[in-house]
């Protein structure tokens, strides 16, 4: 039914106040617009520059308070290009028009890119010497590589974990170490190297050690305590 029909007694002032009412309608209308106008340009612009460069990425652009106001752009909003080199993670890029009102607006974005990351499995007890079974290779969207982790499977098969890794846990460097050759209270060899002589010496080890590490050791005979460096072939030396 059309409320301002002059028909109806009061049509002389209902048609006023829908005059009066249109463009306030109308306004809303585009301001609207105008917000959206800004994230499609935005999100197309962040699209074009990062798939050429990457051919894969993830971008979601923040829309702005609902509350903000902007007008219906003429055209399609002026977005520059980001700079290279392009940066994975937060971004704010910058979208304005000329006419027919003058605006600009930062808005901000994430993207993400596709990486490759080793992860568990199952749950891998502390101590645990790494197979094949126990790790998978899975993709996930980040800003960046995860600090640490591994993208070579030569690099975990074969380690010991050092702690508990939890089932899909990303396996990192800190987690793993070289397998333990020398376990403490293990009485061991040591071999003492001097300028000049070399000599042989029983050993008591107080620490766990793995190949490359060096441990603190007690003589047996003395009870004095010692450092030796356990070799690659896994034997003990002290210098």
């Amino acid at each position: 039914m059309n409320r301002c029909s002059t028909h109806s007694p009061f049509g002389p002032l209902l048609i006023v106040l829908c005059l009066l009412l249109l463009p306030v309608q109308l306004k809303a209308t585009s301001v609207k617009a105008g917000v959206s106008q800004a994230v499609q340009a935005a999100t197309e612009q962040l699209s074009s520059t990062y798939l050429k460069a990457n051919s894969r990425a993830k971008i979601t652009v923040k829309t702005p308070d609902t509350r903000l106001r902007l007008s219906t752009c003429a055209h399609t909003p002026h977005t520059p290009p980001p700079q290279a080199p392009l940066k994975f993670g937060k971004v704010t890029i910058k979208v304005s028009c000329e006419q027919p009102q003058q605006w600009s607006i930062y808005l901000s974005a994430m993207v993400l890119q596709p990486v490759f990351v080793w992860s568990s499995s199952q749950n891998i007890p502390r101590n645990t010497i790494i197979g094949t079974d126990d790790i998978k290779l899975s993709e996930t969207w980040l800003a960046q590589p995860a600090a640490g982790a591994i993208q070579n499977a030569d690099q975990i098969i074969g380690m010991q974990s050092r702690q508990l890794i939890q089932s899909n846990q990303v396996i990192k460097e800190r987690l793993l170490r070289q397998p333990l050759v020398i376990k403490k209270g293990h009485q061991l060899v040591a071999q003492v190297h001097q300028p000049g002589f070399s000599i042989s010496t029983q050993v008591i080890a107080l620490q766990d050690g793995a190949k490359g590490e060096t441990i603190k050791v007690e003589n047996s005979k003395t009870g004095k305590l010692l450092f030796a460096r356990i070799s690659p072939l896994g034997t003990l030396v002290i210098e």
